[in-house]
């Protein structure tokens, strides 16, 4: 053998070691079985070459492609994959636009159902104690279809709630696509809050969830906003009674083989003052002792690059001293370098990390999250939407889970993404991002192990969701493999 020949042999079994090295790091905490491996050569094989989008599917928004998405064979196989635990999700923001249409016209609905002018944004509220310049939503929409005669009420809701690839085409920057956020964000807030709507779009969020193959819903809420009729709030044990009648009723009525829980992770606007901070904390830890199986963390939310940063926060934040009632924030959903919310964010010791894209600029700071195993919770459409990851074949979280970080994929606020449900973040973190059936092994249980609930019951869901992966595969294999 030359001397040639000799380098190249050194060459390649240095590659080997280095892929090795790699995958070892990304699959750390998963076992591989020979199914596993033969179902990811099918897929690495004969599904990935078939991904034939236009370029800008991957640079730009790739919800402009929603209708190719759902013809798409592979998005119909992913109904079938198992996913574990859904643990990034705002309640509020995760509305089903076609529900909330039919159901705001019934006639015994239109006459107290008005549009409101709140902070510059329009508002619907179900009230029967209108403002004075309040105005009938009756009129206001009998004027579009006036006016836009191909058009629906869907059309209309979809409209307000949504954010269009138009929208989003038009925006320079992130600051920019937050006010369209914003003002999607309050348009059906109130609305959907108001008790006997608020009921049911918390049984269609559960179905949602039994639907995508989720045997846990962790949601964002900010409590103490459910209204009555007359726009008064009900009371915290009256709002607390809605979630765990709606969990019994899921559990009395679907055949599941496990039972699906929820959680409520009780959100505050970072930008409030330090005394309702301080008195929120309280409360939650209070509520807390009362509500053990549904409260499961605290967040602090809100325009990281606008609003009050954690190092400020840290003294209020350190009020929270109940072990049972962990901080799970969001952290670094920004791009500036400069942000180091993620430090004083990590320093304040939370269970997970919601969005975490600037991660990869603070150094080593990757570490700290590895050696504390803290869940990394990824939005990747959000992030588009947001446009902190422009190309989501760049997005960070590809780094960090080969660095051997858990990361687990979610779907944030999924009718302003133009969403139902978590099966297409799944479908881009396949296709833009390149994860495979492995990857997302690991992230499924990974959502299982960032979940708030005992380890019996996590283990009970490693179970279920083993048994229902090892099925996807039977189905997938057989699919595929002639």
């Amino acid at each position: 053998m030359s001397e040639k020949e000799d380098k190249l042999e050194i060459i390649k079994e240095k590659r080997i070691k280095l892929i090795k090295e790699i995958n070892d790091l990304k699959y750390a905490n998963i076992d591989i079985s020979e199914k596993d491996k033969k179902a990811n050569e099918l897929y690495l094989n004969k599904i990935k070459p078939n991904f034939n989008f236009e370029e800008d599917f991957y640079y730009n928004l790739a919800m402009k492609y929603k209708s190719e998405i759902e013809s798409n064979e592979f998005f119909k196989d992913l109904q079938y994959m198992p996913k574990g635990c859904l643990l990034h999700h705002h309640m509020n923001n995760c509305i089903d636009t076609q529900w909330i249409s039919e159901e705001v016209m019934k006639k015994n609905n239109l006459k107290n159902i008005y549009m409101r002018k709140m902070r510059t944004y329009d508002i619907l509220v179900y009230t029967t104690q209108p403002n004075e310049n309040d105005k009938l939503f009756k009129n206001i929409i009998e004027e579009y279809l006036n006016e836009n005669k191909n058009k629906t009420v869907f059309d209309y809701f979809h409209s307000k709630l949504s954010m269009s690839s138009e929208e989003i085409d038009s925006v320079k920057n992130n600051s920019e696509a937050w006010t369209i956020f914003s003002s999607k964000m309050f348009f059906c807030y109130y609305l959907v809050l108001y008790k006997e709507f608020y009921k049911q779009h918390i049984r269609n969020t559960f179905l949602q969830c039994i639907k995508d193959k989720q045997y846990r819903l962790e949601s964002r809420i900010t409590i103490g906003e459910v209204l009555n009729e007359d726009f008064t709030p009900t009371s915290y044990d009256e709002e607390f009674s809605i979630y765990q009648k709606e969990v019994d009723y899921i559990n009395a009525n679907l055949n599941l083989e496990t039972k699906f829980t929820f959680g409520v992770i009780i959100q505050m606007i970072r930008n409030k003052t330090d005394e309702f901070l301080k008195k929120s904390i309280e409360d939650s830890i209070f509520l807390k002792k009362k509500y053990p199986e549904l409260i499961c963390g605290l967040d602090l939310s809100g325009n990281e690059d606008k609003f009050r940063n954690f190092q400020d926060l840290t003294p209020v934040m350190l009020n929270n001293n109940e072990p049972e009632l962990p901080w799970i924030l969001h952290c670094g959903e920004t791009i500036k370098g400069s942000n180091y919310n993620l430090i004083d964010g990590i320093l304040n010791k939370p269970k997970r990390l919601g969005h975490v894209v600037n991660l990869f600029k603070l150094g080593n700071l990757w570490k700290y999250v590895q050696n504390n195993n803290i869940i990394l919770e990824i939005n990747p459409i959000s992030n588009q939407s947001l446009r902190l990851v422009r190309d989501l074949r760049l997005h960070p979280c590809i780094g960090y889970h080969n660095n051997g970080l858990k990361i687990c994929i979610n779907n944030d606020d999924s009718t302003i993404e133009n969403t139902k449900g978590v099966s297409y973040d799944f479908f881009v973190s396949f296709v833009i991002m390149e994860f495979d059936l492995i990857d997302f092994k690991s992230f499924c249980l990974n959502s299982i192990d960032g979940a708030q609930i005992s380890n019996e019951l996590k283990n009970e869901y490693k179970f279920k969701f083993m048994k229902d992966w090892d099925l996807f595969l039977d189905y997938f294999i057989k699919k595929y493999e002639n």
